[in-house]
């Protein structure tokens, strides 16, 4: 006993000794992303899941998983920078939520393609069980409407539950999709391939499907195509009262491969051991890594299983084939593992105190095949980490189970790291890897009866001559630290309720209130922003060291869609803002033509007037026009839909006019009225009656205060911050985002989807012909008072949908030929 203690004390002071030479490569929170590491996204209602995630080549991280509505969950995707901020850049708001059927929707696994295309598989219910899902996303966050029906595709394969649980893609575009299905007895391992358009392959094994038994009940959780294109299934099996995890092998048609493992089937050595089977990859040795658990519920170990590409086990690793790594007293498991530049590492969760947190260990080749010993030591808690943050390293040179034996494994040391996101339960569902960055993890974060989508990034640790070479991520503009905008809330179809902080150190308050848009950081169209809030470009048009702009159109007048051009004398980015003297970082549009010298951008169904554009450009090297370069034109054509909608109250060089901010009129209405709240005369023309953007005032000081937007156009994503002048300077809060209630509710309950081709006709019959007079949406309005409480009955009765769909056929057929004979 006292051997041993000398023992691991002389290695303490080894590691000790060591750790100031930065030799471990090992990973660490990355305090550059999120709040020191961490990330907690709340989108929905009642809660959100992280299920899935994959990182583009770019460094953008995509994570794919559910979100709740006020009744069941839709399919969720969302992408976020390097820095864990929402991307503006998709689905304007950085996130996209798609209702598949009527009921429970879920992406388990996303996929990209290399045009950049986002494909989420998961699941449907159609009010009685599940079915298959898929839904492609075009890089933008749009739905790809050349994919499936309008950019899904739900496919019953049994008369039970059905679910995707993970996707892979073939290098013809073929997609191949892995899941079960409820069989006579237990469940069945599903395999199936789609087209590149989401048509099933029926030449795919038997009519596009493969259904396999393994025991008495089996499921699938990933699949991976292999370089000969045999496909290879990971999952667990239940037979009798045991768990096994297992690798199933196919040939690249679908056909069991009899000649992988033991009939088509691989498991581990030692099957009198309990174990499971999560995520898998192929290793750069062509060998397969399978994440997953041994032992028995509530005593589990985390455990890599590696197999070769022909199913057998790979004894070399650890003598058996299974790396086992004990962290606490309870459960702990791998759901996802990743290949790194020397190493590998897994993801799940472990138990401490009866919780779980989100779990990353990393494996790294050492060199050391000596006897390996157990040395845990404790990371001291520094005074600036949160209280609930605990972090824990255990440095392993072996950890093996006494009933699997042990062996060297080449002398791997891992270090294992848990992150507490809440004192519930956390654990990260998906693992990938932030190339030459570190790793990122994604996950659900559990509070009560609530649940949130949780991301958490890791940095490699690098040497000090290293340090500073990485490029710095980038930093976050949250507005006057004197200006707090709260989470919006009771956001109704057209009405939200932003609460506002404004301290009293900013100084005198002369006006203070809400400006709101559809485009990120809106601003004031006639007062002056403060130099804090409005950046700086780095030099003036006239030093000759930024882009030179010419070329610039459309002038004079135009008819629908309109088409922005500007050319530059270097290959450049260029935006757009609808306010004049919006620095470059600030302006809300982009044109399309990144990094070329020709730049376009098209502007579709702008209503009948004339717009000013304000044009500015950015260099490769980061220079950026600090003058506006102007486009102006008339449009004649006088069609309203739901596209761009520019209403009366906007004038030439205004982004926010309204009476108190005319382009016209800098006088300042100190009536402390909302000028968006008017009234609700629908027969005057002074203002169309849903709202893009506007300001709201609540009257001067500083303090606490509520603004209460109204005349909202509903099914839009708004983004709003507080302001405050002071001495005729504008200062702004922190930008915050809500997405008003959607429309069309008796249709969308009749067909199932907003997505219905039906429902989408209704939608642009009403954008196109009823938005366009006053009458019109007056009757709009009465319908979105009265109409939602008849939505949530028709929805409830199966019969009901259908007489439903039949009162809808007149109406549907009269917005066809209406559309039909107005494209004339």
């Amino acid at each position: 006993m006292i051997t041993r203690l000398i023992r691991i004390c002389c290695l303490c002071c080894i590691l000790v000794f060591f750790s100031g030479q930065n030799l471990l490569a090992g990973v660490v929170l990355d305090q550059k992303f999120g709040n020191d590491g961490r990330v907690a996204v709340e989108l929905g209602v009642y809660g959100e899941r992280a299920n899935a995630v994959v990182v583009q080549p770019d460094g953008k991280i995509v994570v794919a998983g559910s979100a709740s509505n006020a009744s069941d969950n839709d399919f969720m995707v969302f992408r976020l920078l390097e820095d864990g901020s929402l991307d503006p850049d998709f689905n304007y708001d950085g996130t996209v939520t798609s209702a598949v059927g009527s009921g429970d929707d879920e992406a388990l696994a996303v996929a990209m393609q290399d045009d950049g295309k986002i494909i989420a598989a998961g699941y449907s219910h159609n009010g009685t069980d599940r079915d298959f899902a898929l839904v492609r996303y075009e890089s933008d966050g749009s739905l790809d409407r050349n994919f499936g029906l309008e950019g899904m595709i739900v496919t019953p394969v049994g008369n039970e539950n059905d679910e995707i649980t993970g996707v892979a893609l073939q290098e013809d575009g073929s997609i191949i999709v892995t899941g079960s299905a409820s069989g006579t007895v237990g469940r069945v391992l599903v395999l199936a391939r789609y087209l590149a358009d989401g048509t099933l392959d029926t030449e795919f094994a038997d009519g596009g499907f493969s259904f396999t038994g393994v025991g008495d009940d089996v499921q699938a959780e990933s699949v991976t195509v292999l370089d000969d294109q045999r496909i290879v299934v990971s999952g667990s099996y239940f037979e009798r009262d045991s768990i096994g995890m297992m690798v199933v092998g196919f040939t690249g048609n679908g056909e069991l491969d009899e000649s992988f493992g033991d009939g088509g089937i691989a498991v581990p050595s030692n099957g009198k051991i309990q174990s499971e089977g999560y995520g898998m990859i192929v290793l750069k040795d062509g060998n397969l890594l399978v994440a997953g658990s041994v032992g028995e519920d509530g005593n589990r170990d985390a455990a890599l299983f590696q197999f070769s590409p022909a199913g057998k086990v790979v004894e070399e690793f650890d003598d058996d084939g299974v790396l086992i790594t004990a962290v606490g007293q309870g459960d702990d498991v791998f759901y996802d593992v990743v290949e790194t530049e020397n190493g590998f590492a897994g993801s799940g969760f472990a138990t401490k105190n009866d919780a779980k947190e989100f779990l990353l260990i990393t494996y790294e080749n050492s060199g050391d095949t000596g006897p390996r010993e157990l040395v845990r030591k404790e990371t001291k808690q520094q005074e600036d980490t949160p209280a609930w943050l605990r972090i824990s390293q255990l440095l392993v040179q072996g950890s093996y189970s006494d009933q699997l034996g042990g062996g060297n494994n080449g002398g791997l040391q891992a270090e294992i790291l848990t992150t507490a996101f809440s004192d519930q339960g956390d654990f990260a569902t998906a693992l990938a890897v932030r190339e030459h960055f570190g790793i990122v993890a994604v996950g659900v974060l559990s509070s009560g009866d609530v649940t949130h989508a949780g991301i958490s990034s890791y940095s490699y640790r690098i040497n000090q001559a290293e340090a500073g070479k990485s490029d710095k991520p980038r930093s976050l503009d949250t507005g006057s630290n004197y200006i707090v905008t709260g989470e919006p809330y009771d956001v109704s179809r057209t009405t939200a309720v932003i609460p506002v902080t404004v301290y009293s150190d900013i100084g005198s308050v002369t006006e203070r209130g809400i400006v709101f848009s559809t485009h990120p950081n809106p601003t004031l169209a006639s007062v002056a922003a403060s130099d804090t809030d409005n950046k700086k470009d780095n030099t003036d048009d006239n030093s000759g060291s930024v882009p030179k702009l010419s070329g610039l159109g459309p002038s004079g007048n135009q008819l629908n869609p309109v088409t922005l051009t500007v050319t530059t004398d270097v290959a450049a980015t260029c935006k757009w803002s609808v306010t004049g003297g919006t620095a470059f970082d600030d302006m809300e549009g982009k044109f399309a033509s990144t990094g070329r010298t020709r730049h376009t951008h098209t502007l579709e169904r702008l209503k009948s007037g004339t717009y000013t554009y304000y044009v500015r450009c950015q260099d490769a090297t980061g220079a950026a026009n600090a003058t506006d370069q102007e486009i102006t034109f008339t449009v004649e054509d006088n069609i309203l839909s739901g596209g761009v909608v520019l209403n009366s109250l906007n004038t030439i060089g205004g982004f926010f006019v309204s009476s108190a901010y005319a382009a016209d009129d800098t006088s300042a209405d100190t009536s402390g009225e909302n000028d968006s709240s008017g009234s609700d005369d629908f027969f005057t023309a002074e203002k169309e009656y849903f709202l893009e953007k506007d300001v709201v005032k609540e009257g001067a000081g500083t303090g606490r205060f509520t603004v209460e937007l109204n005349d909202l156009k509903p099914g839009t994503f708004f983004y709003a911050r507080a302001y405050a002048i002071v001495e005729g300077k504008a200062y702004y809060g922190n930008n915050v985002g809500f997405r008003t209630s959607d429309s069309c509710f008796i249709a969308t309950a009749a067909f199932g989807s907003v997505f219905h081709p039906c429902v989408q006709l209704l939608r642009d019959f009403r954008d196109n012909f009823m938005m366009s007079n006053y009458f019109g949406r007056f009757l709009i309005k009465q319908y979105y008072h009265f109409s939602p409480p008849v939505a949530d009955v028709i929805a409830k009765g199966s019969l009901l949908r259908i007489f439903t769909r039949l009162l809808l056929l007149p109406m549907i057929g009269m917005s066809w030929l209406s559309l039909q004979l107005g494209s004339f």
